[in-house]
This record gives structure tokens, C-alpha cells and sequence, in this order.
């Protein structure tokens, strides 16, 4: 029986993900190529560096990559959030799950997220796991061996929603449910399917 379910951020509950960015910036009419800037952002000091890492890695590794790091922390103010992702953690909660978040971003976008989200309406605040806060990414199983123990969770107790799969797998082996997030129809059909929640 799942009791806790952790929400990948950028691609599950809001627009801070690698694809809708880099997808605005060409619309804006920047001329970067996105393997670079996934390199950037899943940087490893990007993600658990403090406030200015960004601009510093930028700088020094990837300074032909056409876009700022202040253009990039700016977008991360403006990227809607997935209204309907958010309605459906409501509806989880009020179903009595636990919830929480696991989340690379880099330090100024964890900021953002917290200054414009009411999280803990929705989220518990000692199960909301960023990257910057934590030391720790998605990357490592470390993460989600974390987030179970704090949730008190045996394996099999805890799931993960995540548009990675190589997030969700590597969940699955530290003991979570993975749920590969497609669109909000796919995710909600995976919480009946679990008797988390009844057909709408």
C-alpha cells in the first residue's frame, strides 16, 4: 500500500524543466543547442552548488552556449506551473497520502519555487527534497533512499512521479514505486490503477 508519493518538480508539477525552457528560449529567438544546455543544467555543481553557480560554471565551461545565466533564472520566474498536476496532488492529499517533492534545480530556481508556491498547502515540508538544500541529486540513489527513510516507509510504501525514466528506475531500486509521468490523464490512470484514488 503506497502512503507517500514524491513529485518530481520541474517536469511533473511546473514549467522549470529542461525541454519548455530550452523550447522558449528558441522561440525568443536564442541559438543554443540543447545538448549543451541539458549539459548545464544537470551539472552537478549547477544543482547542489549555493546561489551564483550557475553564472560561474556558465562562465567558465560553456561560454558559447548564447544564453545568460540571468536569462535563464529569469525564464524560471515566468514558466507556468502544470495547474492540473497541482489538482491532482490536492486530490492525493485529501485522499490521506503523505506528500512530497524530489527536485534538481539549481538555487535560484529552488528560490523562485518557494517564493511563488505555497508548498506546504499541498506538500509536507520534511518531505520536499531539493537539490541545492539536500547535496544530493536524482542521479544517486542516495536521494530516494532519503526520501523513503524520512517518510518512514518500507519498499513498496513510497512512489515516485518523475517524466525520467532513468529517475523512476533508479527509484525503483531503492525501494520506491516509479510512475513515469507522460501527461495528467497517464499519472492520474496510475493512482486508481494503485487504489490510490477512483475513477474520476
Amino acid at each position: 500500500m503506497i502512503k507517500a508519493v514524491f513529485f518530481d518538480y520541474g517536469g511533473v508539477l511546473g514549467g522549470q524543466a529542461i525541454t519548455p525552457s530550452y523550447e522558449e528560449f528558441i522561440r525568443r529567438g536564442k541559438k543554443i543547442q540543447p545538448h549543451r544546455y541539458k549539459e548545464l543544467l544537470i551539472d552537478k555543481r549547477v544543482l547542489i552548488g549555493p546561489e551564483g553557480t550557475l553564472e560561474k560554471v556558465l562562465h567558465l565551461d560553456f561560454p558559447d552556449l548564447g544564453v545568460t545565466a540571468e536569462e535563464i533564472i529569469a525564464l524560471s520566474r515566468e514558466l507556468p506551473r502544470y495547474e492540473d498536476m497541482w489538482k491532482l496532488a490536492k486530490e492525493l492529499k485529501d485522499s490521506g497520502i503523505r506528500l512530497g517533492i524530489i527536485s534538481d534545480q539549481i538555487a535560484e530556481s529552488t528560490k523562485i519555487i518557494r517564493e511563488q508556491n505555497h508548498l506546504d498547502e499541498i506538500f509536507e515540508p520534511e518531505l520536499t527534497f531539493f537539490s541545492p538544500e539536500t547535496g544530493l541529486t536524482k542521479r544517486s540513489r542516495a536521494i530516494f533512499l532519503k526520501s523513503r527513510e524520512v517518510a518512514g516507509c518500507y519498499e513498496g510504501e513510497a512512489a515516485l512521479v518523475d517524466d525520467y525514466v532513468g529517475n523512476t528506475d533508479l527509484a525503483t531500486s531503492a525501494g520506491l514505486i516509479g510512475i513515469l509521468h507522460v501527461n495528467y490523464q497517464s499519472t492520474r490512470n496510475n493512482f486508481v490503477n494503485y487504489g490510490l484514488l477512483k475513477n474520476a
